[in-house]
């Protein structure tokens, strides 16, 4: 029998990045994603982390590579996710 660690992500949104795109480019860069990091706010218009987090989408690198292929190299960190490290993240 082995043990499996599973980390935490911490996801941060580069606002101001998201600022430059449109209400209508964000909508369609959240619908891209797979389902369990992002979700588009249709009051705000603004992109935010999914409540019902999966842990397997938030580290898999799809939402990265999709805001690269759909808006630029520029673009690539509109959202970063890191492992909770330390006693308190």
């Amino acid at each position: 029998s082995g043990v499996v660690f599973t980390y935490e992500p911490v996801v941060r949104l580069h606002h101001e990045k998201l600022e430059e795109l449109t209400a209508a480019q964000r909508r369609e860069w959240v619908d891209t994603c797979p389902p369990g990091l992002l979700r588009f706010n249709e009051m705000t218009g603004m992109v935010e982390v999914d409540d019902d987090l999966n842990v397997g989408i938030a580290f898999s690198g799809e939402a990265e590579k999709l805001a690269k292929d759909t808006f630029g190299n520029d673009f690539v960190d509109l959202v970063k996710v890191t492992p909770r490290s330390g006693p308190d993240g």
